[in-house]
């Protein structure tokens, strides 16, 4: 439970259990090779069904960087395929095996790797972590969830003390908004819609905390979901958002998010 939180909340409990369940699908066996799920920074043994022991070491700051390597280990000379999975919201993105360039890495896919492979082998990926977002409809018309990679971010009035507001309340000795509802979070533009890092030197510092630019030239600071609200400040993931056009639905990819670069091209 949070500091001040009467009883463990779904959050403080299934946080630690998704943690958990990470090791049951990072790494897959299908019948035509091992399929690697997960970038995390870590180490996976697998012993697959022809008894050939893989070891992947797995370097890199995922899904706060999108640069990972991954390093096999194994007995030499084995040929088998390694599946990478090549996310939805990776529009861009950049694989090499030993230094030489992979070939037409598709998002929403599995990128197939096959080869003899020989211990140290060498993979490297550069994911694609630019902005995309998720247009709402209904009572969130006008507005957009924005995640950068995997990562939903929010607005959290703690890191936009700057921005004007009314209606102060007191929570830990400090004076926040009321309402989530109720903060006056600038309106962001679609088509100039991206993001750069920033720092953070106060207490409980954010996990990811980054600048973005709204339409009228002034900038807010949007932090990872996960570290919204951490000192009991109000905070929303649904922000105004000018531009963003709608996203169709699609059966086979449910999270229909829309990337500014796209709507770049369409103005050009």
């Amino acid at each position: 439970a949070r500091s001040g939180s009467p009883e463990l909340n779904c959050c403080s409990v299934n946080g630690p259990r998704g943690f958990g369940m990470i090791s049951r699908w990072a790494v897959m066996e299908g019948s035509d090779g091992l399929y690697l799920n997960y970038y995390g920074p870590g180490s996976f043994e697998i012993t697959s069904a022809d008894a050939t022991l893989w070891r992947l070491e797995i370097g890199g700051d995922y899904p706060r960087e999108g640069k990972v390597s991954v390093r096999v280990a194994v007995s030499g000379g084995t040929e088998r395929s390694l599946f990478f999975r090549i996310p939805y919201w990776s529009a861009r993105t950049l694989v090499s095996v030993n230094g030489d360039p992979a070939s037409n890495p598709l998002p929403a896919t599995y990128l197939e790797i096959r080869r003899s492979w020989d211990d140290g082998d060498l993979i490297e990926l550069e994911l694609d972590l630019s902005l995309h977002l998720w247009p709402g409809g209904a009572e969130c018309a006008g507005m957009a969830s924005i995640y950068r990679g995997p990562v939903l971010l929010a607005y959290d009035l703690r890191y936009n003390r700057n921005v004007g507001n009314r209606g102060l309340v007191v929570y830990g000795g400090r004076e926040w908004s009321m309402t989530a509802a109720s903060l006056p979070v600038p309106t962001l533009d679609a088509r100039i819609l991206e993001s750069t890092p920033a720092a953070w030197d106060g207490p409980m510092p954010p996990d990811q905390l980054f600048t973005v630019r709204c339409g009228d030239g002034s900038v807010v600071h949007l932090c990872d979901f996960a570290s919204a609200g951490d000192t009991g400040s109000p905070y929303r993931s649904w922000l105004p958002v000018s531009n963003a056009p709608p996203a169709l639905f699609s059966r086979t990819n449910p999270l229909r998010s829309v990337r500014p670069d796209r709507l770049k091209s369409r103005d050009d």
